[in-house]
């Protein structure tokens, strides 16, 4: 697809669902080397592991995952989970050739929506990790409103690691 094209995607021209088992190897292929999988995946990721190894990677107990769609492509993924008061976003991704054309932005908040309503809009915050080398990633989430800061009391910090909060 032109990249002409592509940057005069409209948000109402994408489609959010619930992800199925058919976008996980997609999404796999987006990751072409160890250090991005790593920067997007976290250490629980292997490169080259087999699509079966990737999903189960993937799975993590009470996380929702929602993938993006542009007509019939898969363009970007993210995952939520709620927690009492708040919720924790992770795994957020745009496919390569959809990268620098601000769907991050519209994918993240999408993400917070969704947690917002799907908590019947009792959480009052959302939280991540991002890797301190992931520059782009944290220049996406400050724009968004997320703030670096300390992990609360029984949250581990992550010494590569950025943890944000956006607070309503």
């Amino acid at each position: 697809m032109d990249k002409n094209i592509i940057s005069r995607i409209e948000t109402t021209d994408l489609e959010i669902r619930p992800s199925q088992e058919h976008d996980f190897p997609v999404l796999k292929s987006w990751f072409s080397n160890a250090k991005d999988l790593l920067l997007w995946g976290g250490a629980s990721f292997r490169y080259a592991a087999s699509d079966e190894e990737f999903l189960r990677s993937l799975h993590k107990k009470g996380y929702k995952a929602l993938s993006f769609y542009y007509h019939s492509e898969l363009v970007g993924f993210g995952q939520y989970q709620l927690h009492q008061g708040y919720a924790h976003l992770g795994r957020v991704a745009i496919a390569p050739k959809f990268q620098g054309m601000g769907l991050s932005y519209y994918l993240v908040t999408s993400l917070v929506e969704q947690a917002k309503i799907e908590s019947v809009h009792s959480i009052k915050q959302v939280s991540l990790y991002v890797y301190k080398a992931n520059k782009i990633a944290f220049k996406v989430y400050t724009k968004v409103g997320f703030e670096v800061a300390v992990p609360p009391k029984g949250i581990t910090a992550i010494p590569a690691c950025h943890f944000m909060l956006l607070t309503f």
